[in-house]
């Protein structure tokens, strides 16, 4: 977590059941409902040492892609930004997922097309209004790259990006992208602060500090000669 901490964020990292130190065995059926439980539980401990207001940006590796979209589509306020990184999102269109069912559930398998998403992760994914980074190997062999456009295109939130690795497979993305990892989570992490800004933050920018935050929001401050006019411009937006 080095590349976090450097940046300046600090971080939760939650791992399954039966994990690491974790106790018990992972199950589809417990995922949602351990989310929500360490979710609590890391409020109540910030709130416990007074740190209830300070910004939360979840982010979903693999499967944990899942827990991410359950929790930001759950609690739509508390999250300022989510990023998925190799995430699955549809896991009836995983290859790997239809043979085991082929091979183990036969009848499952047949009928395939009308067998509900028990995870219903894009629907939950069109219900997210928060800023959305994807980051994705164009080479995955195990989650394609087709579930990251699938996820770009169900999001219905107004910022959402998705960053292709070339070469990159499942697990090589962040080997890959070097040091460039964490310039482009910065940079998003970034961007979403010139999105949440309050009338005071306002007035204690620069002027290219209200350009970018005019920018990052889609409007055109070319017209402007005054720095007052730059902060009346980013004001209203607010």
């Amino acid at each position: 977590f080095d590349g976090y901490l450097t940046s300046g964020y600090a971080v939760l990292s939650l791992g399954y059941r039966g994990y690491a130190w974790g106790t018990g065995s992972p199950t589809i059926g417990t995922l949602f409902s351990d989310a929500n439980e360490c979710f609590k539980q890391f409020e109540d401990k910030l709130n416990q040492f007074g740190l209830n207001d300070i910004p939360w940006i979840i982010q979903g590796r693999s499967l944990g892609a899942t827990c991410a979209s359950y929790l930001a589509s759950e609690y739509p306020s508390k999250f300022i930004g989510i990023i998925f990184e190799s995430g699955l999102v549809d896991i009836k269109s995983i290859p790997m997922v239809y043979d085991l069912a082929k091979s183990f559930m036969p009848q499952v398998a047949a009928a395939w097309d009308s067998v509900p998403d028990p995870l219903r992760i894009l629907e939950k994914i069109s219900k997210i209004s928060a800023p959305l980074l994807i980051i994705h190997g164009r080479l995955d062999e195990l989650i394609p790259f087709n579930q990251a456009e699938k996820c770009l295109s169900t999001a219905t939130t107004k910022t959402k990006r998705l960053h292709e690795v070339k070469e990159a497979g499942h697990n090589d993305v962040r080997f890959l992208m070097g040091n460039g990892y964490y310039q482009l989570i910065s940079s998003f992490v970034d961007h979403i602060c010139l999105l949440k800004l309050s009338p005071e933050d306002v007035d204690k920018m620069g002027i290219s500090q209200l350009k970018s935050a005019l920018k990052a929001r889609g409007i055109d401050s070319s017209q402007c000669v005054e720095k007052s006019e730059l902060v009346s411009l980013l004001k209203s937006s607010i």
